[in-house]
């Protein structure tokens, strides 16, 4: 989508600039909007080889505070300064629309990717699925799973307003929905452990995407990450990928057995070879012991 729009501003830029079209960024640091950003704009550079289309040139600005209006205006002064043609955002709902205003008043569009509850159409350019219609879709996921109840795990009021029309839809038949909340911290152990004595195998999480990771990787310790748990995660934002680890000689080998030895069976259990150090004549006839 991102890709999408940075075509259509090299249409509506092509009089203006000789070879580069000028954008502005604001985002915090390390921000994965900001990753899908600049990978958008290195393969549009490098999809072009001819001296006729215009490729991207950005500048990016980050910001420590989206909720501080002065800090955020002067860093859309800087961005104005520098002539940029556009600029993506990522802030507050409240700071979103003072940006918006000053891009008006620019002229330039301001585009951001965002969930807006309130979001107003034909205002600024959100790439973000619009929220009702990404509500609707939630309930059609849990409607073509058969669940016929599930426990609503969620960290804020905002996974509430986000999931409201789903829960308004599921109500009108009569769906059991048992609410956990958790508290902005490093340890959620105590309530997935509340979760899994309550026998419930269907398990909706709606959560700020900061702190998704930790949630699940102790989620995997407590038992829950299992074939006999069902997972629903709303977060349209994919997990960082461990690709870039390094592996010691040994966790390689173990990492190749497993890729290349892995199945299924019927009931879809994991089927896997295991890979030992040392030779399995080392065992020597352990089977009188045994």
């Amino acid at each position: 989508m991102v890709i999408i729009w940075l075509y259509v501003l090299q249409l509506f830029t092509l009089p203006c600039f000789s070879m580069w079209v000028p954008i502005g960024s604001m985002l915090k640091v390390d921000n994965f909007t900001q990753a899908a950003l600049l990978s958008s704009i290195k393969n549009i550079n490098l999809s072009y080889n001819r001296n006729d289309i215009l490729r991207i040139n950005i500048s990016i600005v980050h910001y420590q505070d989206s909720s501080d209006i002065l800090e955020i205006s002067n860093k859309a002064c800087i961005l104005f300064e520098k002539g940029v043609s556009a600029i993506f955002g990522y802030l507050d709902r409240a700071i979103s629309k003072h940006v918006q205003s000053m891009c008006d008043a620019m002229e330039i569009p301001y585009i951001t990717v965002q969930w807006d509850p309130y979001q107003e159409r034909g205002r600024s350019i959100n790439l973000y699925p619009y929220a009702d219609a990404l509500a609707k879709i939630y309930y059609l996921i849990i409607k073509d799973m058969k669940w016929k109840s599930f426990i609503l795990l969620y960290d804020s009021t905002n996974s509430l307003i986000r999931l409201k029309l789903t829960l308004k839809k599921l109500n009108t038949i009569n769906y059991p929905i048992v609410f956990y909340r958790i508290i902005n911290e490093t340890n959620y152990r105590y309530v997935l452990k509340d979760i899994k004595d309550s026998g419930e195998k269907n398990i909706v999480i709606d959560c700020s995407y900061d702190i998704l990771e930790n949630l699940l990787y102790q989620a995997l310790q407590v038992g829950i990450i299992s074939d006999k748990y069902n997972l629903f995660i709303t977060s349209l934002e994919e997990l960082k990928s461990n690709s870039d680890q390094k592996y010691t000689p040994e966790e390689q080998q173990c990492e190749e057995c497993f890729k290349s030895t892995k199945s299924r069976d019927s009931t879809w259990r994991y089927i896997l070879w295991i890979s030992l150090v040392i030779s399995v004549n080392h065992l020597g006839n352990n089977l009188s012991t045994s």
